[in-house]
């Protein structure tokens, strides 16, 4: 739990799916079919939050792969 992971919104947008293919539900408040980040909060069920781009960058001076 905590990971962040990149996704795409889905159904609504109240389901996103990583790109590891897990399926994560979120609060309802974003269009189907978006680029979003979604950080893991409960495995069971699997649900998540949106977290804000500025909070999912890298701490400064980190190597990005």
């Amino acid at each position: 739990m905590g990971v962040v992971r990149p996704g795409l919104t889905l159904e609504g947008g109240t389901v996103v799916l990583t790109d590891n293919y897990l399926k994560v539900s979120v609060a309802a408040g974003r269009a189907g079919n978006e680029r979003v980040r979604v950080r893991i909060s409960c495995a069971e069920p699997l649900a998540g939050e949106l977290v804000p781009l500025a909070q999912s960058a890298p701490p400064h001076g980190s190597m990005i792969a």
